[in-house]
């Protein structure tokens, strides 16, 4: 399971559809145009992960007892999505045939985020799985017991879009369409010369 976004110029606005068919009737190909895209989309997902949002999609700040629980990590951070680096640095694109760019991550955790969620946990018994008993501390009294019961509880992950299509991507996709056009003229009027 993955989350990701694709540029599929075949279905795009009829000004890009129309760069793409003169691309292709003068012999270019327009998948380079697409793969400058791609690369394009992955500084923009950096910049979503460095700015908690962009283009007027800010993420929510992290809940307290997220931050309560990173600091009794030695996390001191309070950026979301950052703890470890490995959701932002999971983001890759993918030509899909000559007219298709896909910007895409396999973490699975990624999904919730960009979406977000409501995960109902029932009710349960924690139990040692190799040992005789269970041992943590709690405001610096060490506690050992057989068995912790658990209750029932709701956690909500509010969505923090990581990768999306704003407007000015859109625009940047059409200019490296058309620069990319206009180098292929340029090219195949050097060679007919």
């Amino acid at each position: 399971m993955s989350i990701g976004i694709k540029y599929d110029t075949a279905r795009a606005q009829s000004r890009i559809r129309q760069v793409i068919r003169r691309i292709q009737e003068v012999g270019g190909d327009p998948s380079k145009a697409l793969i400058a895209w791609g690369g394009y989309m992955l500084a923009q997902t950096d910049r979503t992960f460095r700015g908690k949002g962009r283009d007027g999609v800010k993420w929510p700040d992290l809940a307290p007892s997220t931050i309560a629980a990173r600091r009794k990590r030695g996390i001191t951070h309070r950026r979301p999505l950052q703890q470890t680096g490995v959701t932002k640095a999971s983001f890759q694109t993918q030509n899909v045939g000559k007219v298709t760019q896909k910007v895409f991550t396999r973490i699975r955790i990624a999904r919730v985020h960009q979406s977000g969620a409501t995960i109902h946990q029932r009710a349960r018994t924690l139990r040692p799985s190799n040992k005789q008993a269970l041992a943590f501390t709690i405001g610096g009294q060490k506690i050992v017991v057989r068995k912790v019961e658990m209750p029932a509880r709701t956690i909500k992950i509010p969505a923090r879009p990581m990768i999306f299509i704003a407007e000015r991507d859109r625009k940047m996709g059409f200019n490296l369409l058309r620069a990319h056009y206009q180098n292929v003229l340029a090219r195949s009027a050097k060679a007919g010369a």
